[in-house]
Parts: structure tokens; sequence; C-alpha cells
């Protein structure tokens, strides 16, 4: 059996686990609408599947993610999501209960996206070789719409950066579980997992000495504590979203990042099937 179904056995009931052991591969992405067929995403093609999600399929679906205690998950819940084991995401919205603009709990969920995580060796290895030839001093800000493969890339450099032959000192801030995924095995590499960003940049540079941090989907709450790191000489790999140049440059953080001269290098990902391809600026060629 594949290892990425093995994981999800432990997580998904039933009906949803002998969906996707009638395909070949797990799915990047699964997603739920009470009321309608269960979708499946594989290399960015999306297909109805024959199952449709019942009241009871999304109850049982979410007891199974939450190990039968909703409650323990309350904090993320409230963020719209819940980490799951092996770097599995699951993103839920329903109906929220607030007061003074403040969420208190959320009930009928009636959408759920479940993210899977996978490797993909070679994936990173044109971003590896340009950090390679330059001593790995450079900061690198990818960005894309979501679902382009930043966080499979960023997993993948830091596999890499964190083992042999290149041991570096790698922190890598993982808030909700998904980005350290697979990454047991690497010798180097300091995992900040669920860590608040902020809180893990800060400690990071206070405690682990690394020779670069690497995290995911930046906002305006990171971007102080990057600044941080630039002052200190730390490489800082990160990622965004976005559709390109101009919306990345129009948010006042990252621009301010920019202008620090944190980030040496913009990556833009775009992926056609299986193929992720780059286009790399530097930062001084920028207007």
């Amino acid at each position: 059996m594949d290892p990425t179904l093995q994981k999800l056995q432990k997580i998904l009931p039933s009906p949803l686990f002998f969906l996707l052991s009638e395909h070949s591969e797990p799915p990047e992405e699964l997603r739920m609408r009470v009321g309608h067929p269960v979708i499946l995403k594989q290399w960015g093609r999306c297909a109805l599947t024959h199952l449709v999600c019942t009241e009871d399929l999304m109850k049982e679906t979410l007891s199974c993610c939450t190990n039968r205690s909703f409650y323990s998950h309350s904090d993320t819940i409230l963020e719209g999501y819940i980490s799951l084991p092996g770097g599995v995401r699951a993103g839920i919205c329903g109906k929220a209960v607030c007061k003074e603009g403040k969420i208190l709990s959320v009930k009928d969920i009636s959408f759920l996206s479940l993210r899977i995580p996978r490797p993909v060796p070679g994936a990173a290895d044109p971003l590896l070789n340009l950090l390679r030839s330059t001593g790995f001093r450079k900061g690198m800000l990818m960005y894309s719409p979501p679902g382009m493969g930043k966080t499979t890339v960023l997993r993948e450099l830091a596999r890499k950066l964190s083992s042999p032959p290149y041991l570096l000192s790698t922190a890598l801030l993982d808030q909700r579980g998904e980005l350290s995924a697979g990454l047991e095995n690497c010798p180097s590499l300091s995992v900040y997992l669920y860590y608040p960003k902020e809180k893990a940049l800060s400690m990071a540079l206070r405690t682990a000495a690394p020779d670069l941090i690497i995290l995911d989907e930046i906002g305006k709450e990171e971007c102080a504590g990057l600044a941080e790191c630039g002052k200190g000489g730390v490489a800082v790999i990160a990622s965004a979203h976005a559709a390109g140049h101009g919306e990345l440059l129009a948010r006042p953080g990252i621009a301010a990042l920019l202008q620090t001269g944190m980030f040496d290098y913009l990556v833009g990902i775009e992926r056609t099937g299986t193929k992720l391809s780059f286009e790399i600026t530097e930062t001084s060629n920028l207007c």
C-alpha cells in the first residue's frame, strides 16, 4: 500500500478511504461539501466522484480528523483548519458564532478540504543549484496562486539543505503542521511545530543559530521579525500568495522587506500537470 494511503487510513472514515484506494496514487486534495459529490484534485485537475457527501459522512469525517475530540482542536478550528498527522491539513468552514467581531465557535460545518502532502523528488533542484552557486547566503521569496506547489518546493529544499552533503543548520517554521511532513530523517533540521510564526522567528534567531530559516505563507505579522533576520545575516527562504510581481509588491510589508535586501530572488512558480517551472528575478533588477 502507498505510504501516504497508509497514513490516511488512520485518519479518514471508511467510505473516503475506499474511494482513495480506487486510485493508483493519493490525490493532492480532497474536497467535500454536504449534499454534493466528493471532488478529488490530482496534479492540478479536479474531478467529481461517485461518492456523495452526506451530513453523516461530514460528521464522521470531522470526528475522525479530530480524533473524536472536537474541543481539543477548537483553537485551530476557529482559524479555519485542523492539523492532522503526516502533514495533512483539513480546511473547514461553516457557520461562525460571533460576539463583538470575535469568532467564539464554528457550527454546522458544511465544507472540508483535505490537503495531502507528498514528496516530489527533484522538484526544487533548479533552486537548489542557484542557492549553491551563491554559497547559500541569498534569500529567496517564492510566489504563486494557491495550489501551485510552493509548500512542496519549500519542503524539498528543507530536506536537501539540512541533509548530507550540505548539513546547513535549517530552522523550519511550521505553524500548521504541514511543511515538515516527511522530514523526520533530516539531521540538521530544527522544526518549530505549531509555534506562531512570529514567535518561532524570534526563538530561532536567539537560540538555534540557524544558517537559514524556511517558512511558508508570510503575512504582515511575520514581516517585522523577518527584518531582524536580515540584520543578523540569516538567509530566509519563504513563500507568499500572489499571482505576479505587481500583486506581491503591492503588499506594504513585503515591499518593505524587499527594500531591506532581505530577498535576493523572487521566484514565480507555475505548474503544468506534474511539471513545475520557475520564473526567477533578481530583486536588484526590480524598478
